[in-house]
């Protein structure tokens, strides 16, 4: 075995390991990237003595474990990105061949500049391709940039040219096609494919954007109704009870005139102390007036309402005016919506039944607070975050994971969670961005 081929074991090594990594999603420390590496190189370096499919069965087996024990993913997703990182390897080993064929000549397949450039640029392009693919393919990279949807159609587009290429490259070398100018038109047809569908999107998504803005604003409008509503109907309610009010001071005048104070006492506790509960259950809506954000305030307000109407002690607590949040405005309505949403779905089944809201500036960020009481049954935090978890039946696990998306797609937020003798503690920091 030649120094040429221990360098390009150990790249082949390395490349498979970085593959991996973009594939999966799933970064690796370092102790545990050199075991693999390790294992890889005397997997391809026994090969030499043995069989190719020997070396091709370790590196599936590998990779396999690695992905369900470390990774904690199923066996079939499991089988599937090993599968991408083969396939990955495989077809651009292919394209970069014969790209240094058509560049360098197939008369220099021996010589040392054809193979470190064969080396080199396969290990580069190979994990290139692979970070690409394995972002492509992230669930909740999608289910978080919806709104980025031209590029992942770019995205797509330039994967399947590239396959496409790929394979009319190796059918022309498996059937011994040796002029190089068709090489030249399948990579000439690649980037005019590319291009086109570039051109084609950027001319769509002019549209699709009118359509977005349009459908915001449509939101917003329901949101704001919504809030117009709630504070007609406060409104109305007010009013019923200051009439009320006069007739209940106008009745205990006859009592007290009376002297009837034993009657007086069973009127008061059967007639008055009935109102102190809906003073107490909007006096949440009162402390939402510092929420100068109407299309926020509208969506808070009609949750905490619908948590007040299922028996639910809520408090609110905002004491600072905030007029602004550095995220956009959609994005924090879906975030606070779910979070409300699932801690009132979690309350109405606890004894306590308490909702607690909150926002408040710390240093250079905006905090809200979210916290409600929770089951004893409730999870730890890293099982309720994943996809596909819900205490409420199948399908309906996807929240919190929606709401993990969001916050991980603006470099200026964080979500906290804690779980901790039955409350369930929610904190999204939004930092202010000067």
């Amino acid at each position: 075995m030649t120094f040429d081929n221990v360098v390009f074991y150990i790249i082949l090594a390395i490349t498979f390991v970085l593959s991996f990594e973009n594939i999966t999603q799933k970064h690796l420390i370092l102790k545990n990237k050199l075991i693999l590496s390790g294992i890889l190189f005397f997997s391809v370096t026994i090969s030499r003595f043995t069989s190719d499919f020997l070396n091709l069965f370790i590196i599936i087996v590998t990779f396999l474990a690695v992905d369900i024990v470390k990774n904690r993913n199923s066996k079939l997703w499991s089988i599937f990105n090993v599968f991408l990182v083969l396939f990955t390897y495989f077809i651009v080993d292919a394209v970069v061949r014969n790209l240094c064929v058509i560049f360098l000549g197939s008369d220099n397949a021996q010589g040392r500049l054809f193979q470190y450039s064969y080396y080199i640029f396969g290990a580069l392009i190979t994990v290139l391709f692979s970070k690409t693919l394995g972002k492509v393919i992230k669930t909740d990279y999608w289910e978080s940039n919806t709104k980025d949807i031209r590029k992942y159609i770019i995205i797509g587009n330039v994967i399947f040219s590239f396959i496409i290429a790929s394979v009319s490259i190796v059918v022309n070398k498996a059937l011994n096609v040796t002029d190089t100018r068709i090489y030249i038109v399948n990579i000439a047809i690649f980037l005019a494919y590319i291009i086109s569908s570039i051109f084609t999107l950027t001319i769509f998504n002019r549209f699709v954007v009118k359509e977005a803005e349009l459908s915001i604003r449509e939101v917003e409008m329901k949101k704001i109704e919504e809030y117009t509503r709630t504070i007609e109907d406060l409104y109305n309610s007010i009013r019923k009870f200051k009439h009320d009010y006069k007739n209940i001071l106008i009745s205990m005048n006859e009592y007290i005139e009376g002297k009837r104070y034993a009657e007086l006492e069973e009127y008061f506790r059967d007639n008055i102390l009935k109102t102190e509960s809906f003073v107490t259950s909007n006096d949440y809506a009162i402390k939402l007036a510092n929420l100068k954000i109407p299309s926020l305030k509208a969506l808070i307000c009609s949750k905490l309402i619908h948590a007040s109407n299922n028996q639910i002690n809520v408090f609110t607590d905002i004491r600072e005016n905030i007029e602004d949040i550095p995220i956009n405005i959609i994005d924090a309505i879906r975030v606070l919506g779910n979070l409300l949403d699932n801690a009132i779905e979690e309350a109405i089944y606890t004894d306590e039944k308490r909702l607690n809201f909150g926002a408040v500036y710390k240093g250079n960020s905006l905090i809200f607070i979210v916290e409600n009481t929770c089951r004893p049954s409730t999870p730890p935090v890293f099982k309720v975050v994943e996809k596909g978890f819900s205490s409420k039946g199948p399908g309906r696990g996807l929240g919190l994971v929606n709401i993990k998306g969001i916050i991980n797609s603006y470099e200026n937020c964080t979500l906290n969670i804690e779980i901790d003798n039955g409350s369930f503690k929610a904190e999204v920091w939004m930092r202010i961005i000067s």
